[in-house]
């Protein structure tokens, strides 16, 4: 059997196509052996497909959103899906009994040839509605309801110090765990924001029956936390009375009542008056005039258990001084091996310049303890980004950033920042210079004023002065 030129060159594409094909299942692997059993548990529509997956290295069933491939592109729809991640993870650690879901992990899932972002949280049992519920056994009694308001409460509050306005509180986003009342679980902080962040929504995404006046509004920057309680006052009014307030089968039309009438009486004669009235309370058309959540938990004359931020500075103090004397010991040793280096180091003329990168010009820092930790740093950015593009080194910089990078950091931007020029705010770090770089698209850009989202700390690095010579 003779086997020409052209057909030696086909078995070689195949055999290299097959190993391609192999090495992505092994790849792969690692993933389809960590979630089994794994079917599409609902399409929204939404930025993500949610599925129902059972985890068989925590060995428990879980939810695992996965970011539509669509989106992959699509920088800050990644964001606010690592977002809801984040503020969960937020209102757990100011109040850790709050009645929402856990969030065990996020990364990527590779889904045959691309790596799709996701968050895993835990799968709430019983897979019931308060909707769901309310449409079976119809409304709830006195007692019902109030378990229902007080068991939610926490959560709502702690997002509120934290400065997150869930915006799409509703009997379809509580889950009753076991399918029990007396175990409400508010799930879905896909649309939440902070307060007074800025948005470019074009529309309105809430179902309108459930929505406070000013989410009608086209500005939808100015939002309060008291969305919420309005909100929590509908809520409230649908487990006593089986009905909403306004109802139309225009949106439209809604939005308007919610904006212009009054709220219908509650007439139900079960209803104890200062009942009646803090929930009208509630849905007070100006936001200023709505009670807040702490008011509510007086109402029940219960006291919200959240954890003071005192307690959490002392705990992270406690982290810095061990880390602070581990960095001086390091510190001391990347001095001696500098003066070691410096000896060996040969002088460049004008006519030489170039970028030196040695294994200590960046460090991983976490923003949040930054002040502890005595960073080498230049002052100047600006300076920095212009010598790079200048000298034409944006390549080697990406480069060099790329063996340093977080491996299951999706987006592939990083931040290079003086540690002095952050300042934190509640979900996301200010900093007035910054470098970007972009390994995908071998791009360094500077910024001013920079807003960097806490989820992405650990692509912040900080840097010394070897960073750049000449």
């Amino acid at each position: 059997m003779v086997i020409t030129n052209a057909g030696i060159y086909f078995i070689f594409i195949f055999v290299s196509f097959m190993g391609v094909a192999l090495s992505k299942i092994e790849d792969n692997r690692e993933v389809i052996d960590r979630y089994q059993k794994m079917t599409e548990f609902s399409d929204e529509g939404g930025m993500a497909v949610i599925y129902k997956a059972y985890n068989t290295v925590s060995e428990r069933w879980c939810i695992i959103k996965v970011l539509r491939q669509k989106f992959i592109h699509d920088r800050e729809t990644i964001e606010k899906l690592y977002q809801e991640a984040e503020i969960i993870r937020d209102i757990k650690e100011k109040a850790p009994k709050a009645n929402i879901p856990e969030i065990y992990s996020k990364g990527t899932i590779k889904d045959k040839f691309v790596e799709l972002p996701y968050i895993e949280m835990e799968y709430i049992q019983g897979n019931t509605s308060l909707a769901d519920y309310i449409e079976e056994n119809g409304k709830l009694t006195l007692e019902q309801s109030d378990t229902i308001i007080k068991k939610l409460l926490p959560a709502i509050k702690a997002g509120h110090q934290k400065g997150y306005i869930h915006r799409d509180i509703k009997p379809e986003n509580v889950l009753l765990r076991n399918k029990n009342l007396d175990e409400p679980v508010l799930i879905d902080y896909g649309i939440a924001k902070l307060e007074g962040e800025k948005s470019e929504e074009t529309g309105i995404y809430m179902a309108p029956e459930y929505i406070a006046p000013e989410q009608g509004e086209k500005d939808q920057d100015n939002l309060t936390i008291k969305v919420d309680n309005y909100l929590l006052g509908i809520l409230w009014y649908k487990l006593l009375t089986g009905r909403v307030p306004f109802k139309d089968n225009n949106p439209l039309q809604v939005i308007e009542k919610h904006q212009e009438e009054p709220i219908a009486p509650l007439i139900e004669e079960n209803i104890p008056s200062e009942r009646k009235d803090i929930i009208l309370e509630l849905m007070q058309k100006k936001p200023q005039a709505r009670p807040n959540i702490g008011e509510v938990a007086n109402y029940f004359d219960i006291v919200i258990d959240l954890k003071e931020e005192k307690e959490q500075t002392e705990k992270s103090d406690q982290k810095n001084k061990f880390g602070k004397y581990v960095f001086i010991a390091l510190f001391i040793g990347v001095i001696i091996g500098a003066g070691i280096y410096g000896s060996k180091k040969i002088n460049l003329t004008n006519n030489e310049k170039e970028i030196i990168l040695s294994s200590n010009s960046l460090y991983n820092i976490n923003p949040d303890n930054y002040q502890d930790r005595n960073y080498l740093s230049q002052k100047y950015l600006s300076k920095i980004y212009q010598k790079i593009i200048d000298q034409n080194k944006v390549k080697e910089i990406c480069k060099y950033i790329s063996k340093k990078k977080v491996p299951d950091d999706p987006t592939q931007i990083f931040y290079i920042v003086d540690p002095k020029n952050v300042k934190k705010r509640e979900t996301f770090y200010l900093v007035s210079e910054v470098i970007l770089v972009n390994i995908d698209k071998n791009k360094v850009s500077y910024k001013n004023n920079h807003k960097i989202h806490t989820f992405l700390k650990k692509a912040i690095f900080a840097f010394d002065e070897n960073l750049l010579e000449g």
